[in-house]
């Protein structure tokens, strides 16, 4: 059983999400132009943001069954949450 932090409750899906890849505006390990492309019809201010280099992404390879990679996936999900969260009240917000 792995714990991560002080006090922070035992988390058995700790591994099922392997980091290929840490918070890049180009990732060399996957081709991720045809996900982009997609995601810019829903998104106008993604591909400015795309070109600029303003939008990173931090690349994982599953390495566990599907209960746990999504476990995994949630718990990266709240964590950058809560990175992002004091960055909010900054008199510029996020820049």
């Amino acid at each position: 059983m792995t714990t991560v932090g002080a006090g922070a409750a035992p988390r058995l899906t700790v591994g099922a999400l392997r980091l290929v890849e840490a918070s890049t505006a180009r990732p060399r390990s996957v081709d991720i132009s045809h996900y982009a492309r997609q995601m810019t019809a829903h998104c106008p201010y993604l591909a400015p943001s795309l070109r600029r280099g303003l939008t990173t992404w931090t690349v994982y390879q599953a390495d566990g069954d599907a209960e746990a990679v999504e476990a995994e996936l949630f718990h990266a999900g709240a964590r950058a949450a809560e990175w992002l969260r004091p960055l909010l009240t900054r008199p510029h917000g996020l820049l």
